[in-house]
């Protein structure tokens, strides 16, 4: 019996921990060690004398429900209980997850196993630690992307480009580090992607953006010229010119709007996953 109490003290410890250390991931917030080891600690204990007393369904349930609540309740102080049961809910969602993927686990690799005395089983403790490691790896790299997907969609706007009744719309990404100010005109450059001017620069071809040839561009646009630009393209010089206007487009806000606004051209994309093809100045805003 000591070795059954062993494996299902250390199995719900690890499951536990884990269990609470990724609430940090979803909730991108730092929980203290301490706090989590105790929590999980308690949980651990609970299910070893769980199955030792025989105690009925309803009373098992209680049990469960108010040791839950108390494991959530030690991980970090709440400022609303909204917070809390918010935090209380993910925990019996991961719990639920990791819990299945356990039992699956044991129905797969473990004939003896018996889904209604599942504290009884004979995987190794190793095994067990492997696929929720795995689980939780899986996880945090999955809100790892969401947040960071999150946090660059709110530097990604959609901005129309306006010149001789002809306009495009793009997507430009406010770029941090495109502090370009053209040096004809003395105003902030906006970096847009040639291949996504489809109506601005109809009358224009790749060619003549390969060639830095501006003569064709000299009749549609003003001030037409080279500009270094040193952070991108490895120091090369693209083609400025000016259009019409630029509109940003903000949420819940007035736009901003620039007349005679200054764009670089480029043929190096920036379309990505996230869509931009813009590199927007800060200085606009």
């Amino acid at each position: 019996m000591i070795v059954y109490i062993e494996q299902i003290l250390i199995d719900n410890f690890i499951i536990n921990f884990f269990i609470l250390l990724s609430l940090q991931s979803i909730f991108k917030v730092k929980l203290k060690k301490l706090n989590l080891v105790l929590s999980s600690l308690l949980g651990s204990i609970v299910a070893v004398i769980l199955p030792i007393f025989n105690f009925s369904f309803i009373f098992s349930s209680i049990i469960k429900i108010l040791l839950s609540l108390t494991m959530v309740a030690i991980i970090k102080k709440y400022k609303k209980i909204k917070e809390f049961f918010l935090y209380y809910l993910s925990f019996l969602f991961l719990t639920f997850m990791f819990g299945g993927a356990c039992i699956f686990l044991l129905m797969l690799f473990d004939s003896s196993f018996n889904v209604n005395n599942y504290y009884s089983y004979n995987l190794p403790i190793g095994a067990i630690v492997l696929i929720i490691f795995f689980l939780f790896v899986i996880l945090k790299n999955i809100f790892k992307n969401i947040y960071s997907r999150k946090t660059v969609n709110n530097f990604v706007f959609k901005i129309k480009l306006f010149n001789k009744n002809k306009s495009d719309e793009l997507l430009g990404f406010l770029d941090s580090g495109n502090f370009l100010i053209d040096s004809l005109t003395n105003k902030p450059i906006t970096i847009v992607d040639y291949n996504s001017l489809k109506n601005l620069l109809s009358n224009i071809s790749i060619t003549d953006i390969l060639l830095n040839r501006t003569e064709k561009l000299n009749s549609e646009f003003n001030n037409v010229h080279m500009q270094n630009v040193s952070s991108i393209n490895k120091g090369n010089k693209v083609i400025a010119l000016e259009i019409e206007k630029l509109v940003i487009y903000l949420e819940n806000e007035n736009n901003i709007i620039i007349n005679n606004a200054i764009i670089g051209l480029t043929i190096k994309s920036f379309i990505n996953d996230l869509g931009y093809n813009a590199l927007l100045n800060p200085s606009l805003f």
